[in-house]
């Protein structure tokens, strides 16, 4: 079983620790200072979202909207964005086929854009 984790910062590991692996995995991932963002990890409620089965159409635009926000700001220049879903795979490619309509893929490959379920 995982018992160190070396991709995320623990906030991000976090829920998956508390619901997979009953705590037992340490994040070991200390991002450099240009790496950071305070904080890791933000909650967002999408007025009118709603659940489809194993998909939330709202929820997949806003964070497609989201992420041209992140793509359009200066600031942001450089970062690469991973979405992580709790939702699913079917979350997960119903976001992957917005970014394909919405988002050139020379964005995609820059910003190493990802999606999919926790790690």
């Amino acid at each position: 079983m995982l018992k160190e984790h070396f991709r995320c910062v623990s906030a991000i590991i976090e829920y998956s620790n508390r619901e997979f692996y009953e705590g037992d995995i340490r994040p070991l991932r200390v991002p450099k200072a240009n790496e950071r963002l305070d904080p890791p990890l933000i909650d967002v409620f999408v007025k009118g979202g709603y659940r489809a089965g194993d998909k939330n159409p709202p929820e997949a635009q806003a964070i497609v909207n989201e992420i041209q926000s992140i793509l359009d700001d200066p600031t942001m220049a450089g970062r690469t964005i991973g979405v992580v879903t709790l939702l699913g795979t079917e979350q997960a490619k119903l976001i992957h086929e917005l970014i394909s309509k919405h988002i050139s893929p020379e964005a995609v490959i820059a910003r190493k854009i990802t999606v999919g379920p926790p790690p």
